[in-house]
């Protein structure tokens, strides 16, 4: 079923854009131990490190793959057969559909879509997978360019992810929020060290100013630099 499934190229494109897949085996540490290959590791860089990632499973490493076992995924097999496989509501965590045995691709695929017309038609159909990978990658690119200073890059990356953030669930639009929040933030944590360095340094202040101030577009300070900008005058 692993092959049939997990490593079938259509359920693939099919599950990124409409399921989360729980993976629970109970002997995995055993084939490691054994040396199987089918537990056989490779090394990837993830966030500048180095780690081992399964092989059969290339996105997990063994220590996650240990952690799935462990949460509550591995409760719902009660017929004490394998391969066993479920689809469970995310918003009660009641079972919706099960099959004990082997089972295709295309039978799991049809199951996932009816049990989908339930949850769009009882919660709404939230937000799409490639949006919600977009707004991801947005905030940690954000968050870079935050780093970096370049503010008004970073709140028109939020912007071009979210376009349609209006339609998202409450949690969602509040992410959101907060994202560009904390871009504002570290904006206005920069004005106050300038405005602080008004009276001690003002030709300095000034070049701050001046250099800051092409980076704040759409951060919704551009009148705090032109209050401050006031005060350099003023202090000439």
């Amino acid at each position: 079923m692993h092959s049939a499934v997990m490593q079938n190229e259509d359920y693939i494109k099919f599950a990124s854009a409409n399921t989360v897949e729980v993976v629970c085996l109970g002997s995995l540490d055993q084939a490691v131990q054994a040396g199987d290959k089918k537990a056989g590791t490779y090394e990837a860089v993830v966030n500048g490190e180095k780690v081992q990632r399964m092989i059969e499973w290339p996105n997990l490493t063994y220590d996650e793959m240990i952690a799935l076992n462990s949460s509550p995924g591995g409760q719902y097999n009660d017929t004490g057969k394998i391969p066993y496989t479920c689809i469970v509501d995310p918003h009660t965590q009641k079972q919706v559909w099960k099959y004990s045995g082997g089972s295709s691709a295309k039978a799991i695929q049809e199951a996932v879509k009816e049990a989908r017309k339930v949850l769009d038609q009882e919660h709404g159909k939230g937000v799409a997978r490639k949006d919600y990978r977009a707004f991801c990658d947005a905030e940690s690119s954000a968050t870079k360019l935050t780093t970096d200073g370049e503010f008004a890059k970073a709140i028109a990356a939020i912007q071009s992810a979210t376009k349609n953030a209006d339609e998202w669930p409450q949690e969602m639009q509040a992410r959101r929020d907060t994202a560009k929040q904390a871009v504002i933030d570290a904006a206005t944590a920069k004005l106050d060290e300038i405005e602080s360095a008004v009276d001690s340094d003002a030709v300095q202040a000034k070049r701050d100013l001046d250099k800051l101030s092409t980076k704040l577009t759409g951060t919704g300070l551009e009148a705090r630099v032109k209050e401050i900008a006031k005060k350099l005058a003023s202090a000439n």
